[in-house]
């Protein structure tokens, strides 16, 4: 239809505000749109509300996706949810942490990520969803020689 107006889509934003997709969902539907439309890049704005925004993120990076919207610590909710307190999006700390443990760089800084995740906290005055602020990052933790090893 869009071309019948003179213009072509270049990306589609996929959405699961009310965090019910799982990892195999959103492969099938990547694939779907991958096989119909190859030429279009697909971004993905995913919620955590049921804890299984990351794993959708891992999918989605196995059929070749890159674009996600995330925010600090997860900040934001999911007013469709219907259910109060519901965590929304994905934390780009733990996106951030996810792509460079698989050997993504994204160029973000982790522990500066870090920082911003507990300032937010500090900000809104309560505990949000993210995870690597309170797990930390593994440079300081993780043993030199474990690295060497893994690398």
């Amino acid at each position: 239809m869009a071309e019948s107006y003179g213009e072509r889509i270049q990306k589609v934003k996929l959405a699961d505000t009310m965090g019910w997709a799982n990892p195999e969902q959103i492969k099938r539907t990547v694939r779907a749109i991958q096989d119909k439309w190859p030429e279009i890049n697909i971004h993905l704005h995913l919620h955590d509300t049921r804890g299984q925004g990351l794993a959708n993120v891992y999918a989605a990076l196995q059929e070749g996706l890159w674009e996600f919207d995330t925010s600090v610590a997860g900040l934001g909710v999911c007013p469709f949810a219907a259910v109060k307190g519901a965590p929304g999006n994905i934390s780009t700390e733990d996106v951030a942490f996810l792509c460079e443990e698989m050997g993504i760089d994204t160029g973000l800084n982790l522990e500066a990520l870090v920082e911003c995740s507990k300032k937010a906290e500090q900000i809104v005055g309560r505990e949000l969803p993210g995870h690597l602020s309170k797990g930390g990052v593994l440079s300081g933790i993780r043993p030199q020689t474990w690295m060497q090893v893994q690398g």
